[in-house]
């Protein structure tokens, strides 16, 4: 991906790009090893009821629930006792259709929660549910915060004997990140204080907390992955721990210094086995700017192929129209400066005319972003940019 660029544009992780051992290998070297926790056939046992729950943005999903099943499979557990618990924008990377989780007026009438649907992972089928915010029948109460709102989640979780989270840490040392389990499984009510950021940083994190230890998830597995998707370590063990421990390897990983004088700043998305998202194109391009001075132009390499949300065509379009940027998050209104400040090239599945009309410029080929890279005397080239942090931006939170 973006191998014709011209010789200009350098490429500070090129020393990390690629993964080392095969995938399979580093996860069950971690949950043989985990930190601070018993090993997992001492509190997974055949007969239980397992839901795997994956972090919204975790990479090679399909890949990494194969790898676990087998683990499972090991320890005695039977597939028909496993159930996978994804995000809506897992659905697709399933194979679940949107047609699939239509509720129909009869089982909305009786308070269905989300259904139950098959997914083929290898040459096995295992019960999977897409979570609904919206839908409360598929929601358990936990516990009330300290407002006193009821902080709820996905009922699976809350019914099935043994929990086990996948996540994939963000780098930073007090970015948001995300929490495997929560708000993303739990109720649309409180998933909108978070991505409003609408309390303090310390109220979502005990909120986070509360709501898995309510729970009882006190286990985790996160992986570690490198520019382009390959995955370069795995933790698992105690949640706390283990957080700690990826986060740490995460910033040595995704962390790099500030780009000095260059003129243009290329940037990909290109972690495979997942959908990508405007959320992703937001984090690459406020990482660009802030990676390199000036004001010269930003190229966004993707494969997006979802139309924006409201929300984005509005921060992207501020350009033609700077009223009623108010309402927007704090991620937003910084895309929203940037494409008014300066120029903004974007590679994704959508039509050229989608693109020019959100007023950012349409790259169809690899050619194209040669050619704008050309005009440059110095750029740079950072890969899943949506992931790397900067090390003045991590000193200075």
């Amino acid at each position: 991906m973006l191998d014709k660029l011209p010789e200009c544009i350098s490429e500070p992780q090129s020393i990390c790009r690629d993964g080392g051992e095969p995938l399979a290998e580093v996860i069950v070297s971690a949950l043989d090893r985990p930190l601070d926790y018993p090993a997992v056939n001492e509190w997974v046992f055949p007969g239980d009821t397992v839901a795997i729950v994956l972090q919204s943005n975790l990479p090679r999903p399909v890949e990494v629930v194969g790898v676990v099943l087998d683990y499972f499979k090991r320890e005695g557990v039977l597939l028909e006792d496993v159930l996978l618990v994804v995000a809506p924008v897992m659905a697709k990377q399933f194979g679940i259709s949107p047609e699939q989780l239509i509720q129909t007026e009869a089982e909305t009438a009786n308070g269905e929660p989300p259904a139950i649907v098959q997914v083929t992972i290898g040459n096995q089928s295992l019960s999977c549910q897409v979570h609904d915010q919206s839908n409360t029948f598929g929601l358990a109460y936990l516990a009330a915060n300290e407002a006193g709102d009821a902080v709820h989640v996905n009922r699976r979780l809350v019914d099935a004997d043994v929990v086990f989270p996948i996540g994939s840490p963000t780098s930073g040392n007090i970015s948001e990140g995300h929490d495997t389990i929560y708000p993303d499984f739990g109720s649309v009510d409180r998933a909108e204080p978070f991505r409003a950021r609408a309390n303090s940083f310390q109220q979502r994190a005990e909120e986070i907390q509360l709501a898995n230890d309510n729970l009882g998830c006190f286990f985790t597995l996160q992986l570690v992955f490198s520019p382009g998707g390959g995955v370069s370590q795995a933790v698992s063990g105690q949640r706390g721990k283990v957080i700690s421990t990826a986060k740490d390897l995460a910033n040595q990983q995704w962390t790099i210094e500030p780009i000095q004088n260059a003129d243009i700043v290329i940037v990909t998305i290109e972690e495979p086995g997942r959908e990508q998202t405007w959320d992703d194109f937001a984090s690459a391009v406020i990482t660009a700017a802030a990676a390199v001075d000036g004001d010269g132009p930003i190229v966004v390499w993707s494969e997006i192929g979802q139309t924006p949300d409201p929300d984005t065509c509005q921060a992207l379009q501020r350009q033609f129209d700077e009223t009623g940027t108010d309402e927007l998050s704090r991620q937003l209104k910084s895309i929203a400066s940037i494409t008014a400040e300066r120029p903004v090239f974007l590679h994704s599945s959508l039509p050229q005319s989608s693109i020019e009309e959100l007023g950012i410029g349409y790259v169809s080929s690899e050619n194209d972003v040669y050619r704008i890279a050309q005009k440059a005397t110095k750029g740079v080239l950072l890969r899943d940019a949506h992931r790397v942090n900067l090390r003045s931006h991590q000193a200075s939170q």
